[in-house]
């Protein structure tokens, strides 16, 4: 039997509160669209899809997860700026009037170089037990929705997102199942990060 797992961080109340805020926004605004909201209560910052795994290589991935977790800092990381995917394109240092992405996030930046490290380090640990990973440039966010329909950006520029700072204190391994009314995620395992004072 398989499962569908990833390894990411989940957030404190106060980034998710902040993501809502913004989503809210967006959500009046985009009303009449036909776009596809994340719920915010299921947000996440993904480190490594994995895809569906036998369940007998699951207790490998336990280990290095642990591995690289065991004594490692907690990563300092503030929220960015409203971003997508496809990354836009700007005309003379400004945003096009209109634009067709799939994905609108919010960034997460790292304050310090504990958020790429473990994901680098994962990365290479689970290549090194022979886990196939996503190499493609590695961008940390939080996705507020998927569309397919053109939206027009005025409101982008106004959007003012709170600078929030705050610690990624664990990493977790988790499950995600696919189900009509969307995903449902489960939590198989945590990692704590030490906190450095």
């Amino acid at each position: 039997m398989k499962k569908r797992l990833f390894i990411a961080i989940n957030f404190p109340d106060s980034v998710r509160d902040e993501a809502g805020r913004i989503q809210d926004i967006l959500k009046k605004h985009f009303k009449n669209l036909p776009i596809k909201w994340v719920k915010i209560e299921k947000v996440h910052l993904t480190l490594h899809f994995l895809g569906y795994v036998d369940e007998e290589r699951v207790e490998e991935i336990k280990d290095v997860i642990a591995s690289v977790a065991k004594g490692r800092g907690a990563a300092k990381v503030r929220l960015g700026e409203i971003g997508f995917f496809p990354s836009l394109l700007k005309k003379g240092g400004k945003m096009a009037e209109r634009i067709r992405p799939s994905v609108i996030f919010v960034e997460t930046k790292a304050e310090n170089r504990g958020l790429e490290d473990l994901q680098r380090d994962l990365g290479k640990e689970l290549e090194s037990a022979g886990m196939e990973i996503d190499r493609r440039a590695w961008r940390p966010h939080i996705t507020l929705a998927r569309l397919e329909c053109p939206i027009e950006t005025a409101i982008f520029e106004k959007l003012e997102i709170k600078p929030l700072k705050f610690e990624i204190k664990s990493v977790e391994l988790m499950e995600s199942k696919l189900k009509p009314e969307g995903a449902e995620y489960k939590v198989l395992k945590s990692y704590k990060l030490k906190i450095i004072s």
